[in-house]
């Protein structure tokens, strides 16, 4: 059994996806190189100073494919009606078929360093737009919060 769950839940406010959207945290890159766990960047939107610390773990930090992961377990998320607690309920096998992959052991191996990312890397960006009128401040979180498996059963419980 896999659980996942993100230090930040949803938002029902527009705020977080806007600062989500903006700060492209997923690198796009195919490939890391090895020892690769961290970036920066420093930027401006709409004369709104931005700064973006990514801290990733063994595995590096989130890029290429773990973006197509991200955004099946938010899919999967909606698709279940935002449950209580945020969890969402899938198998491996069935993350996979949503990101268009095989079910062959290589893509299983995909899959776990992709949730292991996600999980174990941690964001420090300074301005976040917080309220309406009330300025930015840093925010500090993870995709997912944590992550535990079972392989006696197939079931991966998301929480976003």
């Amino acid at each position: 059994m896999t659980v996942v769950k993100p230090l930040v839940p949803v938002s029902t406010t527009r705020f977080d996806e806007l600062n989500l959207a903006q700060s492209s945290l997923i690198s796009f890159q195919k490939r890391l190189k090895p020892g690769e766990t961290t970036w920066t960047h420093a930027f401006e939107i709409a004369g709104r100073a931005m700064n973006v610390e990514c801290l990733g773990n063994a595995y590096g930090y989130p890029h290429g494919p773990d973006n197509d992961l991200m955004l099946v377990l938010i899919n999967m998320y909606l698709e279940q009606g935002g449950h209580s607690g945020d969890w969402v309920v899938t198998t491996p096998y069935e993350l996979l078929k949503a990101m268009g992959r095989s079910d062959g052991g290589r893509s299983y191996a995909m899959l776990h360093d992709g949730l292991m990312r996600l999980t174990g890397t941690t964001y420090r960006i300074s301005g976040w737009i917080d309220t309406p009128g009330m300025g930015t401040r840093r925010a500090t979180f993870r995709f997912i919060e944590k992550s535990s498996r079972r392989w006696k059963t197939s079931t991966c419980l998301a929480t976003l």
